[in-house]
């Protein structure tokens, strides 16, 4: 028998070795996307996050292209057609809204209301009251029903050819809301016998939920859950609630402890990627159509607590006494920690189901593939996509770039954005003209101690001049690049680049490039780079030969067939030492005179370089330096 096992051709262990691997390539992605606002990065997220019937992509190439392009077309046709799954869509601007869930809703509503200057209006409790009841009756108390019943149901989509009853995963029965024990236990509170909440007797109440380990921290120790029908376990839960639970999960994480019940997983993965997207976006579209001079403000809104965020870890950039919130130093990967965890939930939820999966295939043999694929929407500070980069080797940042006067145009003719707020938006995003305006506020405040500090009229000045005081008073211009958005940083940090410029109504081109690059990261060459692709392999490949300590470029040359003619990369002049080498200590000591210029080397008169360098080398000479660090 061992001698049959061994003689199949179609399962050795090469194969098997194989298989596997690109099993797991094809498992577990992470797509990040990054680009200006208007350049199509959510129509991108929202393409990904279709099944691959939706993309309505022609089965035959255009008759127009080469016949090479036309084999390559059919190719990953039939691949993504077979292996293409839907991704899930994580909104960054719902976990941003989350934050402010942790705050009370006063405090959010004053936030809101000096947006629109409530306090200075001539109905300013009119409008206050307004904002306050939108607050919270669309975000706070907003509640997510969950029928325990119809989420543990077995279906042919969700679990295939399996014989197994999904009840059985979690050890109930019939009615899973009949043995709460089961169900709702925490695992790690056996001896106690805790339950996570108490159903006997089960009626349409509220009952609480005691979270447990969350008083260590000092946080909310339990969430309210109301019981809406007992026969069929519908449950409903608050959307404050529901982010005290998303927290726990966050504290349990990162406190190692593996305390957390498998009910929340399915719990918390229908809060993140559909209560919470769809509720917050009903919040800001109220806050537009309800609140007088609230149109269009949800931008500046975001922006500012993001930014927040990067710098204190507090969605809101003061306290109720009035007080900033201190600079935290590891703030700025607030949200991209969000965005890990909500990656966690889905993975741990995927997992969960493979079990479940796994437990109902008829043989040992029997593959399961339940993926977990994510796409972000989107990424504005390039140090939040590192952070990502350093948790998953299958991540992947996507650039979304297309010709300015088109973006511009979409932003002005679809969005229906003024172009001074195009302007506010671009100046937010891009750290180099934020950095810029900045200097000149500075430059105004010290020349003119009576300036007025609060925001003037108009749209594009709601946001700079409260941002840019708060830079001021705490003193946080060397921290810009770690709390500020910079798409700019991002493209140039991406692995993928879309040209989104010519494109149908139905994103053709759009679709068939997202499946050439998907189906490339589920099987790495699958396909030949493009011609252009080549070329930047090659100038990328180039830009190492750079002793550049600020910037790497690599450059090739080509004819119009894209065939290399030259390769290029920035560089010192000939004979001397690339700033990477470069020492003050060592040239002021003048240890290396043929590796400097003679410019460098002179010593001579007071203005002489060797005497503008003098005062940093003793410094670096110091035990105590910080340079050294």
């Amino acid at each position: 028998m061992g001698r049959e096992q061994n003689t199949s051709p179609s399962r050795g262990s090469g194969y098997q070795v194989i298989n596997d691997l690109f099993d797991r390539q094809q498992d577990f992605i992470v797509v990040g996307l990054c680009g200006k606002t208007g350049s199509g990065v959510s129509t991108t997220a929202e393409i990904l996050n279709k099944e691959f019937e939706e993309l309505h992509l022609n089965m035959e190439p255009p008759a127009a292209w080469t016949d090479y392009e036309r084999h390559e077309y059919r190719l990953l046709y039939n691949y993504a057609k077979k292996n293409w799954n839907c991704f899930y869509l994580v909104k960054t601007r719902a976990l941003i809204t989350a934050r402010v869930l942790g705050k009370t809703a006063d405090e959010f509503t004053q936030f809101l209301c000096e947006l629109v200057n409530a306090d200075k209006s001539g109905k300013a409790e009119e409008s206050k009251n307004t904002i306050k009841q939108i607050v919270e009756n669309e975000l706070y108390n907003a509640k997510m029903t969950f029928e325990i019943n119809t989420q543990f149901k077995r279906t042919e989509k969700d679990f295939p050819n399996t014989g197994i009853k999904t009840d059985e995963f979690f050890g109930i029965g019939e009615n899973p809301l009949d043995d709460y024990d089961a169900i709702l236990l925490n695992p790690k509170a056996e001896q106690e016998q805790r339950p996570i909440v108490d159903l006997t007797g089960l009626q349409e109440n509220d009952y609480e939920v005691e979270l447990p380990g969350a008083e260590e921290d000092s946080e909310p120790t339990n969430i309210h859950i109301h019981v809406e029908d007992a026969a069929s376990g519908r449950i409903s839960i608050t959307n404050h609630d529901l982010y005290s639970l998303f927290h726990y999960y966050q504290r349990s994480r990162e406190r190692k402890k593996g305390n957390i019940n498998s009910l929340y997983y399915w719990i918390l993965e229908e809060y993140i990627y559909h209560f919470l997207p769809e509720q917050t976006r009903k919040f800001w579209e109220k806050m537009s159509s309800e609140v007088p001079d609230f149109d269009k403000k949800e931008t500046v809104a975001m922006q500012l607590l993001g930014n927040n965020l990067r710098i204190s870890n507090e969605p809101l950039d003061k306290d109720p006494d009035g007080k900033y919130y201190e600079l935290k130093e590891n703030a700025y990967v607030t949200i991209a920690r969000d965005l890990n965890h909500s990656i966690k939930i889905l993975r741990a939820y995927m997992t969960k189901k493979a079990e479940l999966t796994r437990r109902g295939a008829k043989s040992a043999d029997e593959k399961v593939h339940i993926r977990a694929l994510a796409v972000i929407d989107s990424i504005k500070n390039p140090f939040e996509s590192m952070y990502l980069k350093q948790r998953y080797s299958n991540y992947y940042l996507m650039g979304v770039y297309t010709d300015e006067k088109q973006r511009q145009e979409r932003l002005l003719n679809n969005k229906k954005i003024a172009v001074e707020d195009i302007r506010a938006i671009d100046r937010v995003e891009q750290l180099k003209k934020f950095k810029k305006e900045y200097d000149d506020y500075k430059n105004k405040i010290t020349k003119n101690k009576t300036i007025n500090r609060e925001p003037h009229a108009g749209e594009e000045s709601k946001i700079l001049p409260r941002l840019f005081q708060r830079i001021l008073d705490q003193k946080l211009e060397q921290v810009l690049p770690f709390i500020i958005q910079n798409v700019s940083s991002c493209l140039e940090s991406a692995d993928i680049f879309i040209n989104n410029s010519k494109d149908n109504s139905a994103h053709l081109n759009l679709k068939y490039t997202l499946v050439r690059y998907i189906s490339l990261m589920m099987y790495p060459g699958l396909v030949l780079p493009t011609r252009l692709e080549h070329c930047m392999q090659v100038a990328y490949a180039g830009k190492a030969n750079s002793g550049c300590i600020s910037r790497q470029v690599g450059a090739v040359v080509t004819d119009n067939e894209y065939e290399i003619l030259s390769l290029g990369w920035n560089q010192q002049p000939r004979e001397q030492l690339p700033c990477l080498y470069r020492d003050v200590c060592e040239l002021h000591a003048l240890y290396d005179p043929d590796g400097y210029s003679d410019y460098e080397n002179a010593d001579e008169g007071k203005d002489s370089f060797q005497k503008a360098v003098e005062p940093l080398a003793e410094e670096y000479n110091r035990e105590d330096c910080t340079l050294k660090a």
